[in-house]
């Protein structure tokens, strides 16, 4: 017979612990206590995590915080926070824009350009995003 991982080990332990009756989190320390881990390394702590559903993210030896996730979700997640903090950087920057109504005399002739290329769409986009805003806003506050 095969030996076992020491992942395939600790995943039973951890498992036979939430059996028991322990919380997701207690079982994932008392798992690694038995076997004298302090900190997992990060396929282990993956490995945890998807045992436990994801309900616990648990830090590893490469200093972050494990939660279950494939690498392709990780690259999705990564993407969707990146398109959100687009938006938002963009909202702050034309929120926080003073004296707006000098702009148009202080771009010089050889950026009008820029302007005349994105301005028509970022006033449909803008006036889209604040319609859907509070349209998502009323649903959220009849709940």
């Amino acid at each position: 017979m095969a030996k076992q991982s020491l992942r395939t080990r600790v995943v039973a332990t951890m498992q036979a612990y939430r059996a028991a009756g322990k919380t997701p989190s207690e079982a994932v320390a008392s798992a690694l206590r038995t076997h004298g881990i302090t900190l997992p390394t990060p396929a282990l702590a993956t490995a945890l995590a998807q045992a436990t559903n994801r309900q616990v993210s648990i830090p590893a030896t490469d200093g972050f915080l494990h939660d279950g996730r494939t690498k392709a979700e990780e690259a999705a997640a990564m993407v969707e926070t990146r398109r959100m903090f687009q938006l938002f950087n963009a909202l702050e920057a034309l929120a926080t824009l003073q004296d707006i109504e000098r702009y148009p005399t202080d771009i010089p002739p050889y950026s009008a350009y820029r302007v005349r290329q994105s301005l028509e769409q970022a006033q449909a986009n803008l006036a889209t995003f604040a319609a859907a805003w509070a349209q998502h806003e009323a649903a959220r506050c009849d709940v």
